[in-house]
């Protein structure tokens, strides 16, 4: 994040990859937490969630909302 700030990028968009793990499953809660976690660090950097920064859930394993949206079963609670 120092990096690409350092080179001028001035949006993030970070992805909070296995989401669809079975210790996980879709869990809004967990994706809560890491957005927790990454936001002071961010910050620090230079970033300001919210305005510049996107945080996704996704799954690189399946595709799921990489390639498209996963359905509202799964996903409901993020738009």
């Amino acid at each position: 994040a120092m990096l690409v700030k350092t080179a001028g990028v001035r949006y993030l968009v970070v992805l909070i990859n296995k989401m669809d793990d079975p210790t996980v499953n879709w869990d809004q809660t967990r994706y809560d937490e890491i957005k927790e976690k990454l936001t002071p660090y961010l910050r620090k950097c230079g970033f300001k969630p919210g305005e510049d920064t996107i945080f996704m859930p996704c799954s690189g394993m399946s595709g799921a909302n990489i390639k498209e949206h996963p359905g509202e079963q799964i996903l409901s609670w993020y738009k």
